[in-house]
């Protein structure tokens, strides 16, 4: 699960390419936007948020969170690059129904962001 507004979207392959299972992304706008699909996010499923104002990313977690149909779902900003066996890894360990399981990030230098996109 995650959340962007359509500056940041181009930081999504980066993650599909990294995590190829499930995603479900939220748009946040101040108006109606319609985003093409990378193909290398082949498992993604879009949903819309349109509001003015303070970006509401509780809200759009909270929506996030009702959307999904699994047992277990990992919440993570957009821009979050996932270790590649990440899933794997995950899938050794899942803890207790109720208990949560924090993530390790990493900060790396740059925002993976390159060419004409980013300016």
């Amino acid at each position: 699960l995650t959340h962007s507004t359509p500056q940041r979207l181009h930081l999504l392959p980066h993650l599909c390419d990294l995590y190829p299972h499930p995603i479900t992304l939220i748009i946040h706008s101040e108006e109606e936007y319609s985003y093409a699909k990378p193909a290398q996010c082949g498992n993604l499923k879009v949903l819309y948020h349109v509001s003015e104002g303070p970006y509401p990313v509780n809200l759009l977690r909270n929506i996030l969170i009702r959307s999904v149909e699994t047992g277990y779902y990992l919440m993570i900003d957009v821009d979050f690059l996932p270790s590649s066996d990440l899933y794997e890894r995950m899938e050794e360990s899942l803890p207790e129904e109720g208990w949560a399981t924090v993530v390790p990030a990493f900060e790396t230098v740059g925002n993976g962001c390159e060419g004409a996109e980013c300016e």
